[in-house]
């Protein structure tokens, strides 16, 4: 189980220093909130030499304490230097390189270490027991505010650079990307001797140096190791080391006093890189050497890791396995309170020992009703590992489903976390297959697997087909100037899904104000503005890019471009009116009962509908759920929310059979127990079940989906009706190409309206003559075989002079109670490339 990644928690408590308010005069949001909504961009740094930030949250017992979660090892490099693992040259080189590159990294970012110190530095054992080095805890200025927002007290090295010590009470507050550099000095010259300063070089002898020297060198390039090594040679605790100059160079410019003398990172890991590559070429250092393999070579290795009995946690990424943490594990608040880090104390605790008549206080005592030990704690991975191994042994080859033989593994099919780890992994297959096989090839799949909220990101890029040069242009974009919509984000960003706790901070609401405003200014030009509901449906697009808005701006842009086309014109009426006659049109398609009570009642879809379609129901589901909707919806074409409202409209169904107008408009608005499963197993009924063809509208986006089947990809000729027309209409059209599709396949009912003479010349195969076009006869309709139960469409066929009447006719069959009517969208003397499927005499 050694390759189940190990993570591990730090507290803080946060703490409004300064009083800052709003220019209303209002509190702004509290520090926790705002360190919140900075932490996703620190949990979207990915480096092989840093661990990896994992989750941040509120505690439940002291609102002004949060806990950071992020990958854990347990040797540090201070401990690897204490047992003299670090000896030979070739372990020291690599030191150098990797810790260089992940502090370049950190500042190619503009991310701040902060706090990098033996300490912080882990030694992990890589592939062919190498050891490897990852930084831990950077980032910390950028989380706080430079301490801003924490009230916490945090251990820093001794060897903190002059700058940072003069201003010790705010150290957080003075680091800088030079402080980084004196810091990475100490760290490399530690690795450099093989051993730690500390206990040789304490901190008052720290002092000594810095202070003897401060006055008198600070304005020359002087460096302070010379100081230092000979403050060791003065103990005779100098260690025995492989001289190289080159190294003791750059650790020499690194601890120089005035910060403006010191290299930058970036120069510094060249330095080092060329220096390296040298060895390299003079064959000093074979281990940096890279040997390529043939593809014969690749594919024995890849079934040599599958065969072999080894533990497939490796192959999860850092994030999945968190995620699967998470699932069989307790809440980090739970576990460090448990553990005695948290401890929570009575309430009156918090209170002073004496309070004077105008309310001055004596003697706070504790500050808050909550206490913490400063440090990293290892979080237990024990449950995790048992409830995954269910008594089995879990190898790497569990782990992949992707050409497995179906009979494997029904040990483990009972296991939810054997099988959430599988998807995770099939789903990585998957998406990576797209790059070749193209979207089309893994929507099955996917559906049948379902989305991860660890990879909804990835998923939902793939689907609606993001890439560079969908959100370059956002990147060009003055996101910061004035606009139209200033006024109106003002009032709704603040309030837009404030039950989730990252809409409430201010970098993820300022993040949303610029996706909606690149997303206007884009735009623009085609007449778009910014409607209410917009923010709606922009925030679950951000909150799974945090730190990538332009991805969620490109992937709001195509979602709205297929799901809600032209929804946000400036004048959108004709759009929304037709959409919601065409929603109606299919409701009296499934459900012609439902459809005449509503009808009779006057209670138009314009009552209810309209926030549905207008923002894909996010105003009326929770993101939670709103999601998992929305995975569905991404797997389907352009019509697929309206099979989405006909199963939200289908679970209320009795209870609107039962009431009038009134009563109607309260139960269509309470959706408080909706079980989103229900919905989209509905929704993928109801779009079996109805004709792609009788969703068409004139409005609707020109994407198509290329991955539903024949029938979909069906070409169409049907042309837009007028508002009045669809109003008129109250069952929905067939396209003459589907007709002709489903004669073929005998998937359908023709009945034909003209009269016994027109349809003894020539019909359509299998087609019925109604005998009266005057009025509906359910008892002749009940004696035609299996038509009254099967589920296939009944389409009224019509001369080119009987059209209102055939209308009038399905309308009465409609009313009836009769499912599954439509009507040809045009004369049956109109229908091209016919002849094969008409009878003649």
């Amino acid at each position: 189980m050694g390759s189940f990644p190990k993570f591990g928690a730090f507290v803080l408590r946060a703490q409004e220093k300064s009083g800052r308010t709003c220019i209303n005069g209002l509190p702004v949001a509290s520090p926790s909130k705002q360190m919140l909504g900075r932490f996703p961009y620190l949990q979207s740094l990915r480096h092989k030499n840093l661990c990896s930030y994992m989750h941040f949250s509120e505690t439940v017992i002291a609102r002004d304490l949060v806990i950071v979660v992020m990958e854990h090892h347990t040797k540090t490099l201070k401990e690897a230097l204490q047992i003299g693992d670090l000896k030979d040259e070739i372990s020291k080189s690599s030191f150098y390189l990797e810790i260089s590159s992940a502090v370049e990294y950190l500042h190619e970012n503009h991310i701040i270490h902060g706090l990098l110190d033996i300490c912080t530095v882990y030694v992990t054992e890589g592939q062919n027991q190498k050891m490897k080095v990852k930084l831990s805890g950077y980032g910390m200025p950028e989380l706080t505010n430079y301490g801003k927002d924490i009230a916490s007290s945090i251990n820093f090295s001794v060897f903190l650079s002059p700058e940072r010590l003069l201003n010790e009470e705010e150290s957080l507050l003075a680091a800088t990307y030079q402080s980084d550099v004196w810091e990475l000095g100490f760290v490399l010259l530690q690795i450099y001797l093989g051993t730690t300063l500390e206990p040789d070089v304490s901190g008052t002898e720290y002092f000594e140096i810095l202070n003897k020297n401060f006055s008198s060198n600070y304005d020359r390039e002087y460096s302070i190791l010379g100081d230092v090594i000979q403050c060791l040679k003065d103990k005779k605790r100098l260690p025995f080391h492989q001289k190289c100059q080159w190294i003791e160079t750059i650790i020499e410019r690194c601890l120089r006093l005035k910060s403006s003398d010191r290299p930058s990172i970036p120069e510094i890991a060249v330095t080092i890189r060329e220096n390296l590559n040298e060895l390299i070429s003079n064959g000093s250092e074979t281990d940096f050497n890279y040997n390529t393999k043939t593809v014969e070579e690749m594919r024995l290795a890849v079934r040599k890791d599958i065969n072999e009995n080894n533990d497939g946690f490796e192959k999860l990424s850092i994030e999945n396995s968190f995620h699967l943490w998470k699932t069989c594990g307790s809440t980090p608040e739970i576990i460090l309170l448990k553990k005695g880090i948290i401890q929570n104390h009575a309430p009156i605790s918090a209170y002073p020992s004496i309070r004077f008549d105008d309310f001055t206080q004596v003697d706070t005592g504790i500050d808050s009703q909550s206490t913490f030990e400063f440090g990293v704690f290892e979080l237990p991975q024990q449950r995790t590992l048992e409830r995954m191994e269910n008594g089995q042994k879990v190898t790497a080859k569990m782990f992949h489903k992707v050409g497995s033989l179906p009979h494997e593994n029904h040990s483990l099919n009972g296991n939810i976390l054997y099988e959430t780890a599988s998807n995770m992994l099939t789903v990585e297959h998957l998406l990576n297959a797209t790059a070749v096989f193209g979207v089309s090839s893994v929507i099955s799949q996917l559906t049948r697997i379902g989305v991860i909220s660890t990879q909804r990101a990835d998923v939902w890029s793939t689907l609606l087909e993001i890439n560079e040069t969908k959100w370059r242009d956002y990147l060009n974009l003055d996101v910061l100037a004035p606009h139209s919509s200033d006024r109106q984000l003002e009032v709704d960003i603040p309030r837009c899904h404030q039950y989730d706790s990252f809409m409430t901070t201010p970098a993820i609401q300022e993040s949303l104000r610029k996706v909606l405003k690149g997303w206007q200014i884009i735009t623009e030009s085609d007449n778009y503005v910014y409607w209410q509901g917009c923010d709606s449906l922009a925030t679950p697009f951000l909150l799974a890019n945090m730190s990538k808005p332009h991805v969620a701006y490109a992937c709001f842009k195509e979602f709205t471009h297929r799901y809600c086309h032209k929804f946000y014109l400036k004048d959108n009426s004709e759009v929304i009116k037709e959409y919601l006659g065409v929603f109606y049109h299919l409701v009296a398609y499934v459900d012609p009962v439902l459809y005449k009570h509503l009808k009779n009642n006057g209670f138009d879809a314009e009552l209810f509908a309209i926030p549905w379609f207008l923002t894909c129901f996010a105003h009326e589901l929770p993101l939670s759920k709103l999601v998992r909707l929305w995975d569905e919806t991404m797997m389907h074409g352009n019509a697929f929310p309206l099979m989405i409202a006909l199963a939200m409209l289908n679970r209320l169904r009795d209870k609107l059979l039962a009431v009038s107008f009134n009563e109607m408009i309260i139960i269509i608005h309470d959706q408080p127990d909706l079980s989103i499963d229900d919905i989209i197993r509905n929704s993928r009924g109801y779009e079996m079940v109805i004709p792609p063809s009788c969703t068409f509208r004139a409005h609707a986006s020109p994407w198509k989906e290329n991955y539903s089947g024949q029938v979909f990809c069906l070409p169409n000729t049907m042309s837009g009706l007028s508002l009045s027309d669809l109003s008129q209409l109250h069952c929905p059209r067939l396209s003459s190409e589907e007709l002709l599709w489903r004669i073929e396949r005998k998937a359908v009912y023709v009945i034909d309206t003209r009269q016994e003479a027109e349809f003894q010349s020539d019909h359509f195969i299998d087609s019925f003559n109604h005998p009266n076009n005057q009025e509906a006869d359910i008892e002749w309709l009940r004696h035609l075989p299996r038509i009254v139960k099967s589920e296939l469409p009944k389409c009224f066929v019509y001369g080119k002079n009987d059209k209102e009447v055939t209308e009038k006719l399905a309308e009465s069959y409609v009313m009836k109670g009769v499912p599954y009517v439509c009507v040809l969208h045009e004369p049956y003397e109109s229908v091209k490339n016919k002849d094969l499927f008409v009878l003649k005499p």
